[in-house]
């Protein structure tokens, strides 16, 4: 029996590091491939100056600047490496299910960990420097070390939560609000964590000890080990933006948030609300703990006036703590299993065929024929299969087709946002998008410093710009400079500005090329007018802003006409010479 207990224990461990190593797969692949954002550079250009040893002022997020110029101190700075900590940190959030095993359920926990791995939110906001995952990430992990009473790393992981920027107290806020509610009503009654069993003289002095590591954390994190005593305002900053928020329309629309999590969790959000239903009628106490954090996690980025669509990340948690909770369920298949094995394998054809079927045609005529039928035909095989052999076999049936269909539509809708269309304005989680054309304007610059210098980062540039992305992307460049106007005395061998400065080649020496910077969604409500495309394939009006460089025109001399090589003709043989071809 021992063995049996010790063999499981193992499996489940396993299959967490491999969830673990998947989550670290998807997201760090190519994690340096795109040009970081005007949202990213401005937090990676901090840590970077820092990193330098130059003056810089620290924006209301020391635990980021923190970790990111220590990284930057020791090796090169790079795109990879600006979202290194998020990265790592968005992985070790699998983790977490594994400490609320006992009142999730060993399957239902292990569900959870390959949601929080492959969620398309979860992910791309794990690629975003600077960005919340280091409040949700570590703020989950201090959440469940103190439900073991771990206080001692409840309080490091706390301590790093708290100086993560604004996101942490979006987060406590909501958590706040469900541990009221669950006093009020009950719902934290009789749950008792794993460690209660211990005296109140030690969890005492324990408490005492995880707050001083909580404290002390703090002081050393947001500082840098007092090498920045400005960290201490930084964090206390947090709070300031965080209220002005309240006063500040961000200008995303109020429902972005909500639609942005149904149309990229549509599995997560299914079987989360078939939970809630079933666990509201049974009064399991989990399930109504987990829907009322839900339920405020998705409420306050909506009343929140700053919102970002990316605030609502607090609510994937318990929204897949649900889905996990329900999927549980349908683990352990009926008999006959072939049954349950082939309905499941019809429904995931007819879902991807009403899919390929929405993408390939125009949604006219028969086509939304097409897209009613196939449900019809989703519920008749569910019937006769539930005639024919079991209801049991039916329903195991009928989820595992739909778990592995909306599952795959995940993925799908993971890997376009990070990997096939990462710069794609039309995407709802990243607060921008990163510039289209970044690494062309840099080789550009470099190829004009090689021709100006023989050196590829020796080039004197002006960036009459107020772009933080651009300001990342010429790092590496020995003389930049930043400028508010064009000064008319102005004489540098580069000059970079916005498109609305106009022809600098009417009153100056230079030539200038355009290059497509940052993309906005044209369109005003929560969707574009024309949904069904943006649901489909991410399609919507777009509108692009340019920059263009302008270089001096000695850098580019006329170039000289080609001499013709008199070539003796053959005996038999015609010469003659063609304006195109040359000498033939």
């Amino acid at each position: 029996m021992v063995v049996i207990v010790m063999r499981r224990v193992n499996v489940e461990h396993s299959l967490y590091l491999f969830t673990f190593l998947l989550a670290l797969g998807v997201r760090f692949l190519n994690l340096g491939l795109t040009p970081l954002s005007d949202f990213e550079a401005e937090w990676a250009f901090q840590s970077l100056l820092a990193a330098q040893g130059n003056p810089v002022t620290m924006g209301p997020n020391p635990g980021y600047f923190s970790l990111t110029s220590l990284l930057f101190f020791v090796s090169e700075s790079s795109n990879a490496l600006a979202r290194f900590w998020p990265a790592l940190v968005g992985s070790l959030l699998v983790i977490v299910p594994f400490f609320w095993r006992d009142l999730l359920g060993r399957k239902a926990a292990l569900v959870t960990a390959f949601g929080l791995a492959l969620d398309p939110g979860l992910v791309v906001v794990s690629r975003l420097a600077g960005g919340p995952i280091l409040a949700i990430g570590l703020g989950a992990l201090a959440l469940a070390t103190l439900w073991h009473r771990n206080y001692i790393w409840a309080g490091i992981l706390g301590g790093l939560a708290l100086i993560s920027g604004p996101s942490i107290l979006t987060g406590l806020l909501g958590l706040g609000m469900v541990y009221g509610v669950g006093k009020l009503t009950g719902i934290f009654k009789n749950r008792i964590s794993p460690a209660e069993t211990e005296s109140p003289a030690k969890s005492r002095v324990d408490v005492r000890l995880g707050l001083l590591m909580g404290g002390a954390t703090m002081l050393l994190g947001s500082t840098i080990f007092f090498r920045f005593p400005q960290g201490i305002g930084a964090w206390a900053n947090t709070f300031t933006v965080f209220f002005q928020g309240w006063g500040q329309f961000s200008g995303v629309p109020v429902l972005q948030p909500l639609i942005a999590v149904i149309i990229y969790q549509p599995l997560a959000l299914g079987f989360g609300l078939v939970a809630i239903g079933r666990g509201w009628l049974r009064g399991d106490k989990t399930v109504q703990m987990l829907s009322v954090w839900l339920g405020f996690a998705l409420f306050l980025p909506l009343v929140y006036p700053g919102r970002e669509v990316l605030d609502v990340t607090w609510a994937l948690l318990p929204l897949w703590g649900l889905a996990g909770y329900e999927i549980q369920h349908y683990c352990k298949l009926p008999w006959p299993r072939v049954a349950s094995y082939g309905q499941a394998l019809v429904v995931f054809i007819l879902l991807a065929v009403m899919w390929v079927v929405s993408l390939r045609l125009p949604m006219e005529g028969p086509v939304w024929l097409i897209l009613v039928i196939i449900p019809i035909l989703i519920i008749l095989t569910t019937i006769l299969v539930g005639l024919g052999w079991s209801p049991t076999a039916a329903k195991t049936g009928l989820a595992w087709g739909v778990t592995f269909a909306l599952g795959a539509y995940g993925v799908a809708g993971l890997f376009g946002a990070t990997q096939v269309q990462p710069q794609n304005p039309a995407e709802l989680w990243p607060p921008d998008n990163a510039p289209a054309q970044a690494d062309l304007l840099v080789e550009t610059l470099e190829n004009l410093a090689l021709i100006q210098t023989g050196h590829k980062d020796a080039l004197d540039i002006v960036a009459v710009s107020s772009s933080p992305a651009l300001r990342w992307a010429l790092r590496n460049f020995s003389d930049v400079r930043t400028a508010a106007t064009i000064n008319p005395d102005l004489n540098v061998t580069v000059i970079i500005t916005s498109e609305s400065e106009g022809d600098l080649s009417q009153t100056r020496p230079y030539r200038g090329q355009d290059f497509v910077w940052s993309g906005h969604q044209g369109w005003e409500g929560a969707l574009p007018s024309q949904w069904f495309q943006w649901v489909t394939a991410r399609r919507g009006p777009i509108w692009y802003d340019k920059l263009v460089l302008w270089a001096r025109a000695d850098l580019f001399p006329t170039e000289p006409k080609p001499e013709i090589e008199v070539v003796d003709p053959v005996p038999g043989e015609e010469l003659f010479f063609d304006e195109d071809e040359g000498l033939q």
